[in-house]
């Protein structure tokens, strides 16, 4: 610098880019100008040349692989407010190499901050999520200002990123930033390195194993990327104190969920991390890895990854799950209710399907690859109607009234006492069990029933027409089973003088089924039938009756002409419908209790998705995460399974 005591110094690069992928590329325009600000910095003058480091950046990324072609990049040295008087010189350029040597802090500190606090009789327990997590021996210090952080216990600081590598003996060692006065600040010395002082903390309070002992084998394992802070237990410890640890499931952000009823903690409250004694005498805090399953040609995992596949979704996001929808479009859908493991059942080839098997695990993924490029589909958000979601489903859906005031609630029900009465025996409106022309029919298990108890009036053909449709049907719902009579061939229907029976019993090797009516336990929206009544009234009382519940009961003195005119009336009661995906599509596509639908096609369906606030309470409150391949199964069936 010549004739200034110093200059605001900055340096720009600017990528301008021809984009031709609108959707995945660098932006979302034609033309994409990419911006980096390797240096912003007061530079003083030092009487001669000085060497100025630059913070570390990434250049634009991998731009050579983008879908377009680059224009130009622009290099720009700039000086703001200099002295007219003043000039600066540039002499060259260099990219550090491996063998430069950083200074404590990569920035220029203030006198008044120095880089080393360090006190030998204090020290500073950091907790992290609440648990200790290590002892520093000098306050936190923002690295471009030097700016010393409160250690006292009156602040919380929020960590924006962090680098797995000791601050120490990281290659830049400022590689830790929590966010202060709204920014991500890079904080001096970076990630502090294990330390439980037993002056500053006790012990007896922490989780740590003794591996200090000569007959185990602790190795370094990860060199080249954490400069020895990695360490491997290669020896099995049996040690009593093992079983009081928490289990490295569970000791994350996200707590408990249904594959580790065990041990559930409150959502974002860990359990206390897992700390060992080393040889040497110092700590380091345990960091689950890997478990590694056979998958081989000749040995399938036999659950395909399924476990590792639901495991993985939900965990991927601490925010939890969140919508979106597309500018051109007005529905909404659920963003990250994807699997971060991949399923491993891959299909039948040439290589491995001499050794496929059949798995009759409770959870087996299939691969599914429904577009070319995504395979982060192999898990879905689902709804089961049963007896939980459905008393909470009217209370998900008014999640947009409690946050804006706008009322989208729903009365959506299962419908009980749905029966046979006189105003539809003669078989018009609704078809009668033993009708002509494939007719279908619904039916209770009535496990209170024996063999004595569980009789019918029908003719043997017909009895065992339906002994045999119950028992070979792959309907896989729990609480009812839904038939279809061929009657293609003669032995395969009723017997003519069976045509008007109904509501009979039939013991099959399972047990005793009585017929019900063909919509006993369907899933309804009774919202329309709400908003065409006048408040107070007595048939809007008895809808609003069961929000708790989630099962309307049908009344008593109501025919059952009656419901059939209401699914007539548009718009009244509208019926969930299980799409095409279900087993039993030929049979009856209304939805049931006890059946599932994968939640953005049901939000679709009943127009849920065109509020956001609905979606995800819904999400949140019903829905769980399942493999997409078991949304609906065939009663009885298994799944292939290859290495």
């Amino acid at each position: 610098l010549t004739n200034v005591d110093s200059i605001k110094f900055r340096i720009n690069m600017r990528l301008r880019f021809k984009n031709n992928d609108l959707e995945n590329g660098p932006c979302r325009k034609a033309v994409c100008n990419i911006y980096e600000r390797p240096l912003t910095r007061t530079i003083s003058n030092s009487g001669g040349w000085q060497h100025v480091a630059t913070d570390r950046f990434v250049m634009f990324g991998n731009y050579m692989d983008w879908d377009g072609t680059v224009d130009y990049i622009l290099f720009q040295l700039i000086t703001k407010d200099m002295d007219p008087a003043g000039e600066f010189a540039v002499t060259d350029f260099e990219v550090f190499g491996d063998d430069y040597t950083d200074a404590p802090s990569i920035s220029m500190a203030p006198s008044n901050s120095p880089t080393n606090l360090y006190e030998q009789h204090l020290g500073y327990v950091v907790r992290y999520a609440g648990e200790v997590r290590t002892v520093v021996r000098q306050p936190f210090q923002v690295d471009k200002t030097g700016e010393i952080l409160a250690m006292d216990g009156s602040r919380e600081y929020e960590l924006c990123e962090v680098d797995e590598v000791e601050g120490r003996k990281a290659e830049f060692p400022n590689r830790m930033n929590f966010i202060i006065n709204g920014q991500c600040q890079p904080i001096r010395h970076g990630n502090p390195t294990v330390d439980l002082d037993p002056n500053f903390v006790n012990q007896t309070d922490l989780h740590v194993l003794d591996l200090s002992g000569p007959d185990l084998t602790v190795t370094p394992i990860n060199v080249d990327q954490t400069f020895g802070g990695d360490w491997l237990l290669e020896t099995a410890v049996q040690d009593e104190v093992c079983v009081s640890f928490p289990s490295p499931y569970d000791n994350d952000y996200r707590g408990g969920d249904p594959l580790n009823p065990d041990v559930i903690p409150t959502r974002f409250d860990p359990d206390k991390p897992v700390f060992a004694m080393l040889p040497d005498g110092t700590h380091a805090l345990y960091d689950s890895r890997l478990i590694l399953h056979e998958n081989t040609l000749e040995n399938p995992l036999i659950d395909g990854g399924a476990e590792a596949v639901l495991r993985s979704t939900i965990r991927a996001q601490r925010d939890g799950l969140k919508t979106k929808k597309y500018p051109w479009a007005e529905e909404y859908f659920m963003i990250n209710d994807q699997n971060v493991a991949l399923c491993s059942n891959e299909q039948p080839n040439f290589l491995n399907h001499d050794h496929c098997v059949i798995s009759y695990e409770e959870n087996v993924c299939v691969t599914e690859y429904l577009e070319t490029t995504n395979t982060l589909v192999d898990v879905q958000l689902v709804v089961t109607f049963n007896d939980e979601t459905l008393a909470k489903f009217h209370n998900a859906t008014r999640a947009s009234f409690l946050e804006t005031g706008v009322d989208n609630s729903r009365y959506l029900y299962a419908v009980s006492n749905l029966r046979w009465d006189e105003s539809i025996l003669d078989g018009s409106i609704t078809a009668l069990p033993c009708a002509l022309e494939n007719p279908v029919s619904r039916w209770k298990p009535r496990s209170d029933l024996d063999t004595s108890e569980c009789t019918n009036t029908l003719t043997q053909k017909s009895n065992n027409v339906f002994k045999h449709a119950l028992e070979s049907s792959n309907d896989e719902n729990l609480y009812l089973r839904d038939v279809y009579l061929w009657n293609d061939l003669e032995e395969d229907g009723c017997d003519e003088m069976d045509y008007d029976a109904y509501g009979m019993l039939v013991m099959t090797t399972e047990g005793c089924w009585e017929n019900t009516h063909p919509d006993y336990m369907s899933i309804y929206d009774f919202t329309g039938y709400e908003n065409d009544h006048p408040v107070n009234t007595t048939n809007i009382a008895y809808i609003t009756n069961w929000t708790s519940i989630g099962i309307l009961e049908y009344p008593d003195d109501h025919q059952m002409s009656y419901f059939e005119q209401l699914k007539e009336e548009l718009g009244k009661i509208i019926p969930v419908e299980r799409y095409s995906y279900a087993s039993t599509s030929r049979v009856n596509q209304g939805a049931r209790y006890g059946d599932s639908i994968i939640l953005d096609q049901f939000a679709d369906q009943m127009r849920l998705n065109n509020d956001p606030i609905i979606l995800k309470s819904i999400a949140d409150n019903i829905a769980t995460m399942a493999l997409a391949n078991k949304v609906a199964t065939n009663r009885g069936g298994g799944v292939l399974v290859c290495g």
